[in-house]
């Protein structure tokens, strides 16, 4: 993260652009200098962490290991938290983190600890090498929580790989699936497809317009709840992705997209490039860095004092 002194953002016509004083931190914060680390003559990008396990390909397929079609299991199962645990500890203040929208909670919100949201569902070859992603989770929602922000001045820039956030989110849904933790009607097939995993584990990409939908219609607040809200996203009876909302921030990733940018009947925007939240004199904007397809442009929270 990078804190300065005056606005970092300049917006000329319909592009947004960002300049740094000489020498500044990376706002990845790596606390590199940015233009040593993730920032080049063409602009940001943050690489996205390595997903793909170390040496040759083990050729075990390990039974409850929802990745075990990709016969590179290790003979170990380990405990999986299917939402980020570093996340969930930091959300479970005095004991109160919130949940709904599971399989077991109905139509309820419940208080859970966090060892509520685990389950053996990953061989440890497969799940330490998913550490990083959860790293990332906890580090977005500490850009994105602005429960103790008092008035300030201050200038923010945080850079994200988008990359890295479509897979995390991935990751949720596979562990929510593998768990049987996802609300879904008994019509609906709820399998693990091996495309997802080849995507998850660093052997392919997101194709067509699959990956992250925030929604930009105006009006729409982010607010809710300290906790946890997960909703499944169904088409022609499978699970196609997953909404999720934590403290009320609502991220929604599909694997078949949306065409017409329009779900639940608002309009969001597929890989954007910046969440741009403002108070008074106080700026700051979480950047996503992508390649390939992406809509970009910025989506402008208000933040109520």
């Amino acid at each position: 993260m990078s804190t300065i002194n005056q606005s970092y953002r300049k917006v000329v016509g319909s592009e947004v652009r960002f300049s740094l004083p000489y020498d500044s931190s990376c706002p990845c914060g790596s606390k590199v200098p940015a233009n040593k680390c993730c920032l080049s003559p063409s602009g940001f990008f943050k690489q996205p962490c390595n997903t793909t396990p170390k040496g040759k390909v083990t050729g075990i397929s390990r039974e409850k290991c929802y990745a075990n079609s990709l016969n590179d299991c290790c003979k170990k199962l380990s405990g999986e938290h299917y939402i980020s645990q570093n996340l969930l500890h930091h959300l479970n203040i005095n004991n109160s983190l919130s949940v709904s929208g599971f399989s077991w909670t109905g139509t309820d919100t419940k208080t859970v600890p966090p060892s509520a949201l685990a389950s053996n569902i990953l061989c440890e070859r497969h799940n330490n090498i998913l550490s990083g992603l959860d790293s990332i989770a906890l580090k977005l929602f500490h850009a994105l929580d602005e429960s103790d922000l008092s008035d300030t001045d201050d200038k923010e820039l945080l850079l994200f790989s988008g990359h890295d956030l479509e897979r995390w989110l991935l990751k949720t849904l596979c562990g929510l699936i593998a768990s049987k933790s996802l609300a879904l009607t008994d019509d609906v097939e709820r399998g693990i497809q091996r495309e997802w995993l080849e995507i998850l584990y660093g052997k392919s990409e997101f194709s067509g317009e699959a990956g992250l939908y925030i929604c930009k219609t105006t009006g729409h607040t982010f607010s809710g709840a300290h906790g946890v809200e997960a909703q499944a996203i169904v088409k022609k009876g499978k699970v196609s992705g997953l909404g999720l909302k934590i403290c009320g921030y609502e991220l929604v990733f599909s694997m078949t997209g949306f065409p017409t940018r329009v779900f639940d009947s608002r309009d969001f925007a597929y890989r954007p490039l910046e969440l741009y939240a403002i108070r008074g004199k106080y700026e700051k904007s979480v950047v996503f860095s992508w390649e390939g397809a992406a809509d970009l442009g910025t989506i402008t929270l208000n933040l109520n004092k």
